[in-house]
């Protein structure tokens, strides 16, 4: 890598693959995303770093080296963009200190645990509506009719306040560009304590991350809450979407709705 690489603040997206003992990695494919977890297995195995033939880009798998890559803001500069030279600048994120030190300081304060408190009780409110319009018979496409509405509407009403007569449009824009979704192996509610990279490391963490932390609870005690014997689907199959954050194209469960206990 090193008669290739131009140094620091410099991108170079023609490395590709020579003298790397690593499964092929082509991250925004299907293929990948059918074998995921044993080709990042195999990845891990043999080489923390790989060279992602989709995104041309360094793959790093490693969690160690992921945690050293993340923390080294000078080496493994942002300021060239995350998503490539081929997408606009997105701040705070396409930036290194000080100027996403800057960013920072403006916008975490609206962020903090504290803050997001007087958001709970609107949350749950979007959360009980989106479960009151739930079909009450039959297989429910769950990603559709819940997940991917909540967290919008959630950061558009309760973080942008926008005006209700603005939501649809705003939610439409966002279903097109995000999908959300887990990774984990391994879900479990009782784990004592997870040291993991879903909200990302360093500088660069996710600046959300108390928000999808008090979104993800209040969407689990609400739909524990009104759904009884949930099940999955006779019949569905996971089909995972193959670019950005991993996520469930679709998920049909089936349910009965237990109505609210009156106020």
């Amino acid at each position: 890598m090193s008669e290739t690489w131009a140094g620091p603040q410099t991108r170079n997206d023609t490395i590709g693959t020579q003298g790397q003992e690593c499964p092929h990695l082509a991250t925004r494919t299907p293929e990948f995303s059918a074998t995921f977890y044993e080709t990042l297995a195999e990845a891990r195995e043999k080489c923390p770093v790989a060279w992602d033939e989709t995104n041309r880009c360094w793959f790093v798998v490693g969690g160690q080296t992921l945690f050293d890559v993340a923390h080294d803001w000078e080496t493994y500069s942002s300021a060239l963009g995350v998503g490539g030279p081929q997408f606009p600048q997105l701040l705070p994120m396409d930036a290194d200190p000080p100027r996403h030190r800057d960013w920072r300081r403006v916008l975490n304060p609206f962020f903090t645990k504290k803050i997001l408190e007087a958001t709970e009780a609107g949350i749950r409110a979007i959360a009980e509506r989106l479960v009151g319009q739930l079909p009450a018979e039959g297989p429910v496409e769950m990603a559709a009719a819940f997940a991917r509405p909540l967290p919008g509407q959630v950061f558009f009403s309760q973080i942008l306040d926008l005006p209700d007569d603005e939501l649809e449009h705003c939610q439409e824009l966002v279903e097109r560009a995000v999908l959300l979704g887990d990774v984990e192996q391994m879900v479990s509610l009782e784990r004592p304590h997870n040291r993991h990279y879903a909200f990302g490391v360093g500088i660069h963490r996710c600046l959300g991350s108390n928000l999808a932390r008090l979104v993800l609870r209040v969407a689990l005690e609400v739909l524990l809450e009104r759904l009884r014997d949930i099940e999955v689907a006779d019949g569905f199959q996971p089909v995972y979407h193959p670019v950005g954050v991993r996520s469930l194209e679709s998920l049909d469960l089936t349910f009965r709705i237990e109505q609210p206990a009156a106020a």
